[in-house]
């Protein structure tokens, strides 16, 4: 392995899966080519692209990490490879490696990508209330609270300790984008947490990735939904009705 490593990741020009993985190499510092594929232009390059491994990897699907001559498919297979690779969990016991990867899961799955699939519903589940599945949303994304908070740690300020781990990439860009679009009724309810506020006050101010965030280098739009930032405002307006009655 060379001491710097050749590291490029692929994923759409939008956050979804793989804007954890950004954060976490823009915070760290880690070079890395940041290979976004459009999603403006009916996804012309994946669709060209699709069936090369190379470009899309075993499964045919994004995101793809290349570190020097390795390739790994699927977000959380690359959560793994990237905590071994860089030995991030290298004075974690085996439990706390076990539920920061847990932590990864439920973050992207539980919450990023549950909330991806509400942007696509009128496609995926033509006729669906798109204000009743908001709604399950934040309902299920609520119930994950307590576990979360549970699993910070005595001693640190983040799920890694002194220093973040992956999960915490993870886990803030999945509140990132609830309070963005759940707003205040999202907000209140974590707040209520002492040690998830305490975490995400960190999170939001640690001085690169906030940068990095601030001076435009994160995709606005979550999905690849053409529609997506148009849906915002109506997922927000169904949460504040509920948690209004």
């Amino acid at each position: 392995m060379s001491d710097s490593p050749v590291v490029v990741l692929r994923y759409f020009n939008c956050r979804g899966r793989a804007q954890g993985l950004r954060n976490f190499f823009a915070d760290s510092s880690i070079a890395f080519t940041d290979d976004r594929v459009g999603i403006d232009d009916g996804f012309v390059d994946w669709i060209n692209n699709k069936k090369n491994t190379a470009y899309s990897g075993m499964f045919a699907r994004l995101p793809v990490l290349v570190v020097d001559d390795c390739t790994v498919s699927e977000t959380l297979s690359i959560a793994v490879f990237l905590n071994e690779r860089f030995a991030l969990y290298a004075d974690t016991s085996e439990q706390r490696k076990a539920d920061l990867n847990a932590l990864v899961f439920s973050a992207c799955q539980d919450i990023s990508v549950r909330v991806a699939e509400c942007f696509w519903l009128d496609v995926t589940h033509p006729g669906a209330s798109f204000s009743d599945r908001a709604i399950t949303i934040l309902s299920g994304v609520t119930a994950l609270l307590p576990a979360y908070n549970k699993l910070l740690p005595e001693k640190g300020a983040y799920f890694g300790g002194n220093a973040p781990a992956l999960a915490d990439y993870f886990l803030h860009e999945a509140v990132d984008l609830c309070r963005t679009v759940m707003e205040d009724p999202f907000t209140e309810i974590f707040d209520q947490y002492d040690g998830l506020a305490r975490w995400l006050a960190a999170m939001d101010n640690r001085p690169i990735l906030k940068r990095y965030i601030a001076d435009g280098n994160r995709p606005t739009q979550f999905s690849g939904k053409p529609d997506e930032l148009k849906l915002w405002p109506q997922f927000a307006a169904a949460v504040a009705e509920k948690f209004a009655s």
